[in-house]
């Protein structure tokens, strides 16, 4: 075994059981994480495959995430994120590891399509292994088409240092120190641009920070049932709290792009306050807390409705639901929402932990209902 092998399996050994999931490096699809091919990644993944379970037969190996193609634009990029490289690790290393890991960052709705391409290719490779997504957040700056044509030249950079092309500041000075040109830029005729990009920005004018919190609240919904109603059982955000507060201040690519995902702020090396998300995440985690089983109902006469329900162990099942709008639609006018209800009370709140009315009688329930999802909940309030 080689000496990271042996190093592996101390760390892994020094308390078992205690770390159930050990990760063989991230995204090794995208040239910034990994510089060397699949096969030498899958020489990686068995050393680690092997060292972890010498150390903890009960551990699980989690297999470097894939990413969506559209983090990196169409093209080559795109596709080299998630065919061909982990098409080469699945056939050669599909002993070496327990589970698959997805980041599905983008466009939301398209989690159910990147978890059916996930779980296809695993099929293709004969692979019957788990599925789990360890990192996702939104919106992005590129969720919005009135953005892209002002974003070319930022996005080219950060392509590039995604691709390997280009160096990525590593050390905590080189970060600090770091300004991009195109984004020094788009600061400089900031009042010129779109508010919906303006929104990401350091120093926008406060209702647009408070919009923007807002889509964050409604993406981190949308994205994580969407997700469960897929058959995902881990399903983890990311990040939770900045690791460095240059993010306040700063001018490069990547702080541009994610510097405001974060639910938490922290300031001195210590977690601060929390963001609007935080609380909706919070909302939506004791709403399933006990869920054995995640499932879409479909409305065949509204397709913009996305109504989930949520089996709990308890026995009262809890919904979610909302209406599909574009995303950079100010719209949030509600419309009213039907359904059976077999009990005789509903607490209801909206993503923002507002109370929203409910009508119950002759076991239907009645709700308004728009883009910012509801949590509808039948166990009695203060039993659960």
């Amino acid at each position: 075994m080689t000496s990271f092998g042996r190093r592996l399996r101390e760390l892994a050994a020094h308390q078992p059981g205690r770390i159930r999931f050990w990760q063989c490096e991230i995204e090794p699809c995208l040239p910034l994480f990994w510089a060397g091919t699949a096969g030498d990644y899958v020489a990686q993944l068995r050393v680690f495959h092997e060292a972890v379970k010498q150390a903890d037969p009960a551990a699980l190996v989690v297999l470097g995430a894939a990413v969506p193609g559209a983090m990196l634009g169409d093209g080559p990029a795109g596709a080299h994120t998630w065919g061909r490289f982990f098409g080469e690790v699945l056939r050669d290393g599909a002993e070496h590891f327990d589970v698959f890991d997805i980041h599905p960052y983008g466009d939301p709705y398209t989690v159910p399509e990147l978890v059916r391409a996930c779980r296809a290719q695993l099929a293709a490779h004969g692979c019957e292994k788990p599925v789990v997504a360890s990192e996702h957040s939104g919106p992005l700056p590129t969720d919005f088409p009135d953005n892209l044509p002002h974003l070319a030249d930022v996005l080219a950079v950060h392509q590039q240092q995604f691709l390997g092309k280009a160096p990525m500041p590593d050390t905590l000075e080189e970060i600090e120190a770091t300004a991009d040109a195109p984004v020094v830029e788009l600061y400089q005729r900031m009042a010129e641009l779109p508010p919906t990009l303006q929104m990401f920005m350091n120093g926008c004018a406060p209702e647009l920070e408070e919009h923007r919190h807002r889509l964050a609240c409604r993406d981190v919904v949308v994205r994580t049932m969407l997700a469960l109603a897929e058959g995902i059982r881990r399903n983890l955000y990311y990040p939770i709290a900045p690791e460095w507060e240059f993010y306040r201040d700063s001018r490069a690519a990547g702080a541009l792009m994610f510097g405001k995902l974060q639910l938490l702020d922290s300031a001195g090396g210590t977690i601060g306050r929390r963001h609007p998300a935080a609380d909706t995440f919070e909302l939506m985690a004791r709403l399933l807390d006990g869920a054995t089983r995640v499932r879409r109902i479909t409305v065949t006469d509204r397709p913009d409705l996305y109504l989930f329900e949520a089996e709990r162990n308890q026995g009262t099942p809890a919904l979610v639901v909302w209406e599909r709008r574009g995303i950079a639609d100010q719209d949030d006018s509600p419309n009213e929402f039907v359904c059976d209800w077999p009990f005789l009370r509903a607490h209801v709140v909206d993503a923002h932990g507002a109370r929203v009315p409910v009508d119950i009688a002759g076991g239907v329930l009645r709700v308004p209902v728009s883009s910012t999802p509801l949590f509808i909940d039948g166990a009695v309030e203060g039993q659960r």
